[in-house]
């Protein structure tokens, strides 16, 4: 059977700036819905997820589809949707969908879904409570309805609509870098080998600072490390109330640094959103991955893993992870592995997070007095866990879930 997926116009060539670009299929699809509340899912759309899972699926626009009696797939992806519910109370996002489809969703001709899998925030009673009124002035009836959260804290049974989580990113990784493999055999061998890789595009204040400490220690020629330039302080994103800006003491060396960048190491643009910018060489050239995550700030409510976590595992690397508390932990709940028989992971479990950056740096300093030759034989000799996540993910399927709920509601 083939699925239908109903969009705001037609799949194709970009006929205004609400069509957005497909990586995968290079083709531009319309975004679903009101501009500023939704965008269009390039990680990993939904209709292209059915497709490399061997389910055959077309595109075709609302007017087909509800001029049709068939079946069909209507995705809200939105940007944020708690923001979208719960900022302006007076304000129904629903009240705007489309003429006639929500007669489809009530008669089960549509399948709604409404998409915030992939940075999706903790859903709490007020915000469930003020989407069920939304869905009440709209007509709409909410057990028709499917939300995919891409945060494992928000929990299913409580849900008054049909919840189903999705490891999201992790699905996302994989379809971006399903062609990408490395041979161990040829790895460290560059003259030019450092022993951290550290990637860092949207200013955001906890990779200043961790930039800045590694500044600090005169640790950055044993690194690889992209970092932007800012005009000011001010420019440098924070969601942590500054807690990391006030913990610099030398302030004139940090601005000093700030007068090095940008530090370039693969790409010069820094205001694309590189996701699925996976430079194999990393994996030869560099022996350890540590990836500086969207949120720092210790809240076990948001704790969502991003790709960032999943790219040094799509290129068989070792990592040190700096993110929220509980991120070692949530994937090792996923199947992986981390390396705590490597080095010291404690810092995983810190909850203040500058105290946790912390430990993270001197954690990085003290691998960094190891000779690079030193280094290069502990890597070597913890590949068959590089190899196992490797294989772990390229195996994974954690969008089966939500194939399966969409499937019984067609």
């Amino acid at each position: 059977m083939t699925i239908n997926f109903a969009y705001d116009g037609e799949v194709g060539k970009q006929q205004t700036k609400h069509w957005h670009y497909n990586s995968y299929d290079k083709q531009f699809y319309p975004v679903n819905g009101i501009w500023e509340d939704c965008y269009y899912d390039y990680h990993a759309p939904l209709q292209t997820v059915f497709n490399k899972n061997n389910i055959p699926t077309q595109s075709i626009t609302l007017k087909q589809a509800l001029a049709s009696k068939e079946k069909f797939i209507y995705v809200l992806t939105f940007r944020y949707l708690r923001n979208t519910i719960l900022e302006d109370l007076n304000y129904n996002c629903l009240a705007h969908l489309p003429i006639g489809l929500i007669q489809a969703v009530n008669n089960n001709q549509c399948v709604l879904i409404f998409n915030d899998s992939h940075e999706s925030a903790f859903y709490t009673e007020e915000f469930y409570s003020q989407l069920l009124i939304n869905f009440k002035r709209a007509r709409l009836d909410s057990q028709k309805i499917i939300l995919l959260t891409g945060n494992p804290s928000n929990n299913i049974s409580q849900a008054p609509v049909k919840l189903i989580f999705w490891q999201y990113f992790e699905t996302a990784v994989r379809l971006a870098t399903e062609d990408i493999d490395i041979v161990n055999e040829d790895r460290f061998k560059s003259p030019y080998l450092k022993k951290f890789l550290c990637l860092n595009r949207i200013p955001r204040e906890p990779r200043y600072f961790f930039m800045y400490e590694m500044y600090r220690r005169c640790l950055l020629n044993d690194f690889s490390a992209s970092l932007n330039k800012v005009d000011s302080v001010n420019d440098i994103v924070s969601y942590n109330d500054n807690a990391f800006m006030n913990a610099i003491e030398d302030t004139n060396k940090f601005e000093k640094m700030l007068e090095t960048l940008p530090w370039v190491v693969d790409v010069e643009n820094f205001k694309k959103n590189h996701w699925d910018t996976n430079n194999i060489n990393f994996a030869y050239d560099n022996l350890i991955f540590i990836p500086t995550e969207t949120l720092v700030k210790g809240d076990m409510n948001n704790l969502f893993l991003t790709e960032k976590t999943f790219k040094p595992i799509s290129l068989k690397m070792p990592f040190i992870i700096i993110g929220q508390p509980g991120t070692l932990g949530r994937l090792k709940e996923l199947g992986y592995r981390t390396f705590d028989s490597i080095w010291d992971e404690s810092y995983d479990q810190v909850l203040d997070p500058v105290a946790r950056m912390l430990k993270i740096c001197d954690l990085v300093e003290t691998l960094s007095k190891l000779s690079t030759e030193e280094l290069k034989t502990k890597i070597i000799n913890a590949l068959d866990i590089v190899d196992y996540n490797f294989n772990l993910l390229k195996s994974r399927r954690p969008e089966l879930d939500v194939i399966q709920g969409i499937q019984g509601k067609l």
